[in-house]
């Protein structure tokens, strides 16, 4: 993919985390107004990956900042407690997204991208084959959902922080630069961080592999314009 001439070199993503009864998210002080353990650590790695460096110099990244973190410690009526009672239907999905986005829009107004830590090892049920889904992206709205099950590595909210960035390209360009024929909104090789699973992904601290097209894509996200 050939950079557009006007294409920004950096652009900031305005995260609100909201936290339900059951996920697992680390230790934190609620007198101190820190965020969880889990966030941080996932947040910080998004930032440590969607970026290219040169030397001490940053050419070109994308920073999500935290700006808020909320935390229900009691059950939301209207609201499935586990990931794992999302049904992964195309109707009942979209009206669970905008149940979430109104109650996103309430808390963090200001905020771009709105991510969900929920109950339960994977969301919806078990695939076909026994594969599980860990944490999804919403296409048409600003939402992730993690499950506990996407602390099996600490760049899933990055990956799917890739799949937000490049759903919301200001051109449609929404497959990856590098796809996988039969999936194109993902990248076909194992170590990139766009790869459908994190199993082949290096631990801590090293990192998954992210292309300069890649950036280049998340840089065009409307939101930057």
């Amino acid at each position: 993919m050939k950079k557009r001439k006007d294409t920004v070199s950096f652009g900031t993503i305005n995260v609100c985390a909201f936290v339900f009864p059951g996920a697992d998210i680390g230790t934190f002080s609620s007198t101190k107004q820190s965020a969880p353990a889990r966030i941080k650590r996932e947040i910080a790695c998004a930032n440590a990956v969607w970026k290219q460096q040169s030397g001490n110099e940053t050419k070109k990244a994308v920073h999500f900042k935290l700006k808020k973190t909320i935390i229900f410690p009691n059950v939301v009526k209207g609201f499935a407690v586990s990931a794992e009672d999302i049904s992964m239907n195309a109707r009942k999905l979209s009206k669970n997204a905008k149940l979430l986005l109104g109650l996103a829009e309430k808390y963090g107004p200001s905020c771009d991208l709105y991510v969900f830590y929920m109950d339960g090892d994977r969301v919806g049920a078990v695939q076909q084959g026994g594969s599980r889904i860990l944490a999804i992206t919403y296409i048409d709205y600003p939402i992730i959902i993690m499950s506990n099950g996407a602390q099996s590595s600490d760049f899933i909210l990055a990956h799917e922080m890739g799949h937000f960035l490049f759903n919301t390209n200001r051109f449609g360009e929404t497959n990856d630069p590098e796809p996988i024929r039969s999936d194109p909104a993902h990248n076909s090789h194992q170590a990139n961080l766009m790869y459908p699973t994190g199993m082949f992904w290096p631990k801590l601290p090293n990192m998954p592999d992210l292309t300069s097209e890649q950036l280049t894509k998340a840089l065009n996200s409307k939101l930057f314009y």
